[in-house]
Formats: C-alpha cells, sequence, structure tokens
C-alpha cells in the first residue's frame, strides 16, 4: 500500500525552498489517495482540504474516541460532523477488501453532501509518552514557530520518545544551514522549542507540569545527516 498525502504535511518543509525555483507559482496537490483507492480530490490550489470522491470505494468514518476499539461502531458520509476527527476505513470495489487505512482526518465542511476533510495524521505517528497525543501537524507547527525566532533555515528534522530516564521525555534532532548560530545559547533554543510544543498541545503542558513528561532534548546534527541517511534507506 502507498499513500500520496495532502502537501501541507508531506512537503511544507521544503516548500520554501521550491519557492526558490518556481516563484508565486501555485502549488497544487490534487489528490490524497492509497493504492487500492482514490479517497478525495482537491477542489483549489494552495490548499490542503479536498473532498470525498464517495464512488471511487465505499468509505466508513470511525469516531475519534472508537478508535482504540477492536470492533468500532462505523458513520457512513452523511453522518460526519464539521469539525470532528475520524479514522477512514475503506472497502474497494475490487476485491471487495475492508480495512481501516491509519489516516485520521479532520472535516472541516461539506461540498454538496460530500465531506471536505483535512488530513490530521495517521495512527502510530503521534509522539505519544503520556497518552497526550502530539500530533504529527503539531510538532511541525512547533518547529517552524522556532527556527524563525533561531534566525536559521531548516534542513530537516525528526522526533523521538526518549525513554532511557525514569521519566521520558521527546528527543529532537534537527538538521539547519547554520549549525554554529543553533548551536550559540543552545538551551535558550531549546526552551523556544519546548514552549512551542506546550503551546501547540496544551496537554502536553499539563502532563509536563504534573512531571509525568519531562523537558524535551535538542540534538543538532552535522550538514548532510539526513541526506546520507535518506540515501542508506534506498
Amino acid at each position: 500500500m502507498y499513500w500520496i498525502l495532502p502537501w501541507e504535511l508531506s512537503i511544507s518543509i521544503y516548500v520554501k525552498k521550491l519557492r526558490y525555483f518556481i516563484g508565486n507559482l501555485p502549488i497544487f496537490s490534487s489528490v490524497y489517495a492509497a493504492s487500492e483507492a482514490l479517497i478525495v480530490m482537491a477542489v483549489k490550489p494552495e490548499d490542503a482540504t479536498y473532498v470525498v470522491t464517495p464512488r471511487t470505494a465505499f468509505f466508513e468514518f470511525i469516531p475519534l474516541n472508537k478508535m482504540d476499539s477492536l470492533n468500532p461502531d462505523t458513520l457512513c458520509l452523511d453522518e460526519l460532523e464539521i469539525g470532528e476527527r475520524y479514522e477512514i476505513m475503506i472497502t474497494n470495489f475490487s476485491g471487495v477488501y475492508r480495512y481501516r487505512i491509519g489516516d485520521v482526518v479532520k472535516v472541516v465542511d461539506y461540498y454538496g453532501n460530500s465531506p471536505v476533510i483535512e488530513f490530521s495524521y495517521r495512527k502510530g505517528q503521534l509522539l505519544n509518552l503520556v497518552a497526550e497525543k502530539t500530533t504529527e501537524s503539531a510538532v511541525h507547527h512547533s518547529i517552524i514557530t522556532s527556527i524563525k525566532k533561531w534566525g536559521v533555515d531548516l534542513v530537516d528534522y525528526t522526533a523521538i520518545q526518549d525513554l532511557s530516564e525514569t521519566v521520558g521525555c521527546y528527543k529532537f534532532y534537527v538538521e539547519v544551514n547554520n549549525t554554529e548560530t543553533l548551536m550559540c545559547n543552545k538551551e535558550e533554543k531549546r526552551m523556544i522549542l519546548e514552549e512551542a510544543i506546550r503551546k501547540a498541545n496544551p496537554t502536553y503542558m499539563v502532563a509536563q507540569k504534573a512531571g509525568r513528561i519531562a523537558p524535551l532534548k535538542l540534538e543538532v546534527v552535522v550538514a548532510g545527516t539526513f541526506k546520507k541517511a535518506l540515501h542508506q534507506i534506498k
């Protein structure tokens, strides 16, 4: 199975670099799909919302509070509520397979009788030390907010859950264009990121104040680290 994901999350880190070559040319992510079926289509450029295509598969949606159930109740297209999040379940027409694809989406509107959704996160890709559910979008927003204050350009980053000590924490590995700038007053830079995470996910802040999550760690990697890692994966 493969996914074509919304550009807001999948390539947003690189949009600034892309703009150097394309200028103000609009970016249009036309579809969001899995290998078994087209799920949604975009209706306008420079936007990360998509309209569900009801005839490409049979779609069901699992409410957020039922996602951990083994056999959860599901809703159909006309039963979704704007502002709520759901996990997508697909029954494809070619082999009549019914399965949960693990994508969590938010309903933001309706286009005719079909819901308009935006991608929130993949199940299993949360930073979720103590059930505080820090999403990929929250992490990304925090990083982008922080680098503006750091005064550097982001090359790439990743984050993991560090359980090496009694109280776990998040560890961020960051590659930037100016390592020296980021290393200068590194603790101050770390606190900027910490505050950004707290604002992006208030539940994280509550858990941290309760002593359930330790202060995050910031590791600055050398230039070319992520490129080297990518080549090793290939």
